[in-house]
Order: C-alpha cells, then structure tokens, then sequence
C-alpha cells in the first residue's frame, strides 16, 4: 500500500513539475494566430486578440487572452459585437505541450455582447455558417489549434440590445451564462442570470 502510495506522490510531483515548467517549454503567443483563425472559422465573423496571452494551470491547463473582439456585421451601431476582457482557453495538457490546442472549455470574462437589429430588420446574431475544418495551423510556429469546445461560461458579462426598426435599447448587466453540451445521445445543459436590466 505505501509502494503504491509512493508511485501516486512520485507521479503527482512530476505532473506539477510539467505544468510550472510549461511556460518555459511552449510560448502562449504562438497561438495568437491558430486561435484567431480557428475562432474566426466557426463563428464567421474575424475575432482578433489585442492584449497579452498566457497559461492557466488551474482549475485546469490552458491559455488566456486578454481584449479578444469579434467584429459585427456592417451598417450596426457598434463596430464589434464582442469585446471580451479575459478569455480563458481549457486544453488538454499533453498536447499542449506539443504545442497543439485541443479546446476543452471557453470562459469568458467580463465581456460586452452588443446584439443589433439594423434598419432592414437584419439581427447581427445571426452568423454565417461556421467554416470547415474548424481547425487552424500556423507554419511558422508549428501551433496548432482546433475548434469545437462543449463547456462555454460567461461570468460578468454585459449585453446591449439595439433595434433600429423601433428605436429601443435594452441594456442587461452582471450577465451569468454556462452551456454544456454532453454528446448527441445526451442532453444539454444551460443557465442564465440576468440581474439587472436597464431600458433606452
């Protein structure tokens, strides 16, 4: 039992050991370019990271990405759509290292959702068909990412609405929001907290 006991400790030391080394082993800015691509690719629309990245070894391995925005549709009020504080990207740790992201989980910080009916009646939430592969790779750097996470939170967020048909504005802030989506065979799961509500 303490032989055992002893291989558990010995396994859990070297795992810790590869996560603090893991910054010095692979550089999270060389995903800047694999993640905007991959994202761009399934949500249709660019998504562009201006701020620094780096790693997250808990609660899980991953990377971060500060002032992440997704450009909106032409002809709307607000230039992006999305604009998020932090973005947190779960990976799978062993591929990681190999410098390949295989998305786990996305959480989004603070961000602000702009959501826009133009004067045609045309609602800027509705993206265009997500690209195939979702998957991009950067020849320079040999990184890798790819999309297709089924754990998405928000926490902190805030959502406008602006419809140009009628003139009205809504504005909901300090926004919850988890979505989990288990496999096909499997049902889905999803919250929402919306706590404050303010009207144009």
């Amino acid at each position: 039992m303490r032989g055992k006991t002893r291989w558990v400790l010995a396994a859990t030391v070297a795992m810790a050991a590869l996560a603090a080394a893991l910054p010095f082993l692979v550089s999270a800015a060389s995903f800047k370019d694999v993640i905007e691509a991959a994202a761009t690719r399934a949500v249709g629309r660019e998504v562009r990271i201006t701020g620094d990245m780096g790693f997250t070894l808990y609660p899980e391995t991953g990377i971060t990405a500060r002032d992440v925005r997704m450009a909106n549709m032409p002809g709307v009020r607000h230039p992006e759509m999305v604009a998020v504080e932090r973005l947190i990207v779960g990976a799978k740790f062993w591929p990681l290292l190999s410098g390949h992201l295989e998305v786990t989980r996305l959480h989004l910080e603070n961000p602000v959702v702009h959501l826009e009916t133009n004067a045609s009646g045309v609602h800027n939430w509705e993206l265009p068909a997500p690209q195939q592969p979702q998957v991009a790779n950067d020849g320079e750097t040999g990184a890798r990412a790819e999309a297709g996470t089924q754990d998405v939170r928000i926490t902190g967020g805030t959502i406008t609405y602006d419809d140009a048909t009628t003139q009205r504005s809504l504005v909901f802030s300090d926004v919850a929001l988890s979505f989990d989506f288990a496999g096909v065979d499997q049902p889905s799961r999803s919250t929402l907290q919306l706590p404050t509500m303010a009207k144009g």
